[in-house]
């Protein structure tokens, strides 16, 4: 069944007498995915993803064609908490005889888009605290597949698998590609993944090992750093997807090294990131980190410096996630109390502007009384400036509320800043 018949004849119709198919949400390798509703005793107790598998389903093959939905489940039920709340849960699956045997599987609802958007709502590459967390993300949800007692290797990890929703946590989805390893060397067999993510390895057919996926990651954490793929973007010689691809992709693997992100003027790259990258990207499995946790461990070592929050903060304070600009500003000052140089003024200065914009106008005018003292004269005049329109907005909150004194008392502190810089 072509995608565009699947739809008009699925949208409205309830399976089961318990999930209701409302609206087409996107297209995925095998089938489409749809918003639906799951329904107890004819109310809707929840929003879900539903999954359709346009092809039937022959006789025999339930267990395979649903391997992917059992491996998941069997996962959910003995990972770590931490680990599984980064992977997209999996409630219900099974067949819809009377459409054809075509085949569902009932999924947690992820509504805060795919990496790869966020990445492209970036105009260009992420700065490395942001990338980074994102990769800390997924190393630790992914840990907890690799941890399992038959552990599951993803191998289709890239960003339009890796959901968020509205807060941007990430969870980990599609594993129809995942295979578990079941032998004390931990591999599988089988040539599985998106080319362009995939590890030397698996491009050949050869096995696939936990490695493999922290190659995949290795890549997404590149193009989240440059908007490029590490190896001259893989397009073939012949610009065709090819039997030859595939090998083509390979050889690339071994001779090529990716530039480094900072050659694509992301300067807030820093060289610890950028041999972490490298290393991920390794040619041999042998010489990547071993797992997902070694990984995550790494990522947990490595400490922010005072310009990565810094950046952290600008970057929430333009998303106006104020709360997360604030605790950034915070981190980057406490590194460094003592210092009085100009990152430590932008930090403070940040910080000010988002008591500001949260209404706590005490802080706000504490921080920039400090900053005033603690500057030459083109900046002091500039932050009295900032603290004249701060005493303002809040000379207006304390007239709404009757607050005559209080207005009195910042009337007088207005007009004197005012006169000393000569305003009238």
């Amino acid at each position: 069944m072509n995608l565009e018949n699947l739809s008009k004849d699925l949208l409205g119709y309830t399976i089961d007498n318990r999930y209701h198919i409302e609206s087409f949400l996107g297209e995925g390798g095998f089938g489409a995915v749809f918003l639906g509703h799951h329904i107890i005793l004819g109310e809707p107790i929840r929003d879900v993803a539903i999954k359709i598998i346009k092809q039937e389903i022959p006789i025999g093959k339930e267990k395979e064609i649903f391997s992917e939905a059992i491996m998941q489940v069997t996962a959910d039920a003995n990972m770590a908490d931490d680990a599984k709340d980064r992977i997209v849960q999996i409630y219900d699956f099974g067949l819809i005889e009377e459409k054809g045997r075509i085949g569902y599987i009932i999924m947690e609802l992820i509504d805060g888009g795919d990496l790869g958007s966020e990445l492209k709502a970036f105009c260009g590459p992420m700065p490395e605290n942001i990338a980074n967390k994102y990769i800390a993300e997924i190393a630790k949800g992914i840990a907890g597949l690799h941890a399992l007692e038959k552990p599951i290797i993803h191998r289709d990890l890239k960003p339009d698998n890796v959901l968020l929703t509205k807060e941007k946590k990430i969870k980990i989805a599609d594993f129809g590609l995942a295979a578990r390893l079941n032998n004390a060397y931990h591999f599988a067999e089988g040539v599985a993944g998106t080319q362009l993510y995939m590890a030397p390895e698996t491009l050949v057919g050869a096995y696939a090992y936990t490695q493999s996926d922290i190659f995949c990651i290795g890549v997404i954490w590149y193009q989240l750093l440059t908007n490029k793929f590490p190896f001259d973007d893989d397009i073939t010689p012949n610009g065709k997807e090819d039997e030859n691809a595939a090998k083509w992709r390979y050889e690339q693997r071994k001779k090529v090294k990716p530039k480094s992100p900072t050659e694509w003027h992301n300067n807030t790259c820093s060289e610890e990131t950028e041999r972490m990258i490298y290393k991920c990207l390794r040619f041999t499995h042998t010489e990547r980190y071993r797992n997902a946790k070694e990984l995550f461990d790494a990522l947990q070592q490595k400490k922010m410096s005072r310009q990565d929050y810094f950046d952290a903060a600008i970057i929430a304070f333009e998303k106006k996630d104020f709360s997360a600009a604030l605790s950034n500003a915070e981190a980057g000052i406490s590194l460094n109390k003592n210092k009085n140089d100009a990152l430590q003024f932008k930090l403070k200065h940040v910080m000010a502007n988002t008591c500001k914009e949260l209404g706590n106008f005490e802080d706000a005018a504490r921080l920039y009384t400090e900053l005033r003292l603690d500057n030459d004269k083109s900046k002091r005049i500039y932050l009295e400036n900032e603290l004249i329109e701060l005493y303002e907005n809040e000379c207006v909150s304390h007239e709404k509320m009757g607050h005559n004194s209080k207005v009195n008392i910042l009337t007088k502190k207005i007009k004197r800043l005012k006169s000393k810089n000569g305003f009238s």
